[in-house]
């Protein structure tokens, strides 16, 4: 994803880690703030009997995507100025590669248990 045309950042946080980032970036303030915004994305949806699974954060240059991926969080910071429709069509892709490579692994540690 993060060789797509303007996309500037693309990380996968697990609770209170970052299992991935494409570049640096501050863990502590990130968690932290990402942790806050998710619970009140909860709170809203609950109280429409429903869970959030993706939002969007625009602003006036850049705007920021976030998806929940079984246990763990896909964010991607792109441009605007780039096809909005297309970099939404790669950042879903990529999610649902994640998806799947998440339940695979979830799988096999499983296996690894039960033996």
């Amino acid at each position: 994803i993060d060789q797509h045309k303007g996309v500037q950042l693309a990380l996968l946080t697990s609770g209170d880690s970052i299992k991935h980032a494409t570049h640096q970036i501050d863990k502590l303030g990130l968690l932290a703030n990402l942790q806050a915004l998710l619970r009140v994305a909860t709170n809203i949806m609950a109280s429409q009997n429903d869970l959030p699974l993706s939002m969007e954060i625009k602003g006036l240059k850049n705007r920021v995507i976030i998806s929940r991926i079984e246990r763990t969080t896909f964010i991607v910071a792109c441009r605007n100025s780039i096809d909005e429709r297309d970099t939404n069509l790669k950042v879903e892709a990529t999610a649902q590669l994640l998806k799947t490579v998440l339940v695979i692994g979830s799988n096999i540690q499983d296996v690894w248990k039960i033996r």
